[in-house]
């Protein structure tokens, strides 16, 4: 799991209900890659995306089969959480070519 912070997220949490749909066709926050967590005494929410599966919840793939991300398509500051999903994947990536020298 890793965790961002987006100082610009409201909360509404409308990304883990798209992640949801996209991975079961329902809307269970509680399987979503992408969790959003209350911060104290600050501005914004704090970002956690899976990097593998955890329980119910499923590993984040960004969508890679999509043209956009849903949560990216629903998200009201698309624009931040596009920054966090991109050093997210990019951070994905260098671990897992780590692996695999």
């Amino acid at each position: 799991m890793m965790l961002f912070d987006m100082p610009s997220c409201g909360g509404c949490r409308t990304c883990e209900m798209a992640c949801s749909f996209r991975h079961r066709e329902e809307f269970i926050p509680a399987i979503s890659s992408i969790e959003i967590l209350d911060k104290k005494n600050e501005p914004g929410y704090l970002v956690s995306l899976l990097e593998k599966k955890r329980g119910e919840r499923i590993a984040c793939d960004g969508c890679k089969d999509l043209s956009r991300p849903l949560c990216l398509q629903y998200c009201q500051k698309d624009k931040d959480l596009e920054k966090i999903l991109k050093e997210f994947l990019a951070t994905v990536e260098v671990k897992k070519n780590k692996r695999y020298k």
